[in-house]
């Protein structure tokens, strides 16, 4: 049933992308003289904290639905080692070494013919990993501590239901900027492997030789279900006349 959920979820996001570029064409002329922008470009704020760049268009079906799609880049520059953290709800703590992509799809409905005010929902695919990092755990007082090296592949797949407001910061005759604040809900499914090659109990140490080398790779798995909160914040370009 997972894999079927991961196999949806992809198939909706290639066809939404497949959608988007050619749904300009399908728009009727009627439509297309009372809509002030036909595309409108996004980035997410909020992810650049976590070292995720995402970026995202919306494009008009009608007067009161936009599709929209988004890609991101989740990047590193280039820690060799994390340490678990406290706030990992709000910011993972492996976020300062991994990589990956994310793409995701969805439609807004718009209650009025404003444009302000929304409701959305959306499907979306993440994958992050990396290879050979040190991770440290514990505080070094109470708490067990270890150092452990390690590689992660974490998959999630997941919908989420998003309630936003469209709020127009500048506006002139060539383009509007706009900002996109939103809350919401959703539902995920979350894998996540782990492959452990070498550590050293009770002591936290940045020096890979310090650990020693298993015998064999260590390997685990975790794989769930979660109900996931939404928070966040989109500016938005949209250019007249494109």
């Amino acid at each position: 049933m997972k894999k079927t959920f991961v196999i949806l979820i992809l198939i909706f996001v290639t066809q939404f992308f497949s959608f988007t570029l050619n749904a300009q064409e399908q728009i009727p002329q009627q439509t297309q003289a009372k809509e002030k922008y036909h595309n409108l470009y996004t980035i997410n704020v909020f992810r650049f904290v976590l070292n995720d760049a995402r970026f995202g268009i919306e494009r008009p079906i009608n007067e009161r639905f936009t599709l929209r799609a988004v890609l991101g880049l989740k990047y590193n520059f280039g820690a060799d080692s994390y340490i678990n953290s406290p706030i990992w709800l709000i910011q993972p703590y492996y976020f300062t070494v991994s990589k990956g992509f994310c793409v995701g799809g969805g439609i807004n409905y718009f209650f009025s013919e404003k444009k302000r005010f929304y409701v959305s929902t959306e499907l979306y695919y993440d994958y992050y990993n990396f290879d050979d990092k040190l991770y440290k755990h514990g505080s070094g007082q109470d708490a067990e501590t270890y150092s452990h090296l390690t590689s992660m592949q974490l998959y999630k797949t997941g919908v989420k239901i998003l309630f936003g407001a469209k709020l127009k910061a500048i506006s002139n005759d060539r383009m509007d900027l706009i900002f996109d604040v939103f809350a919401g809900v959703g539902l995920r499914y979350r894998k996540i492997e782990i492959t452990t090659t070498a550590g050293i109990g009770q002591e936290l140490t940045d020096d890979v030789s310090d650990l020693y080398k298993y015998d064999s790779p260590r390997f685990e798995t975790e794989e769930y279900f979660i109900p996931t909160i939404h928070l966040g914040v989109l500016m938005g370009f949209s250019f007249k006349g494109n």
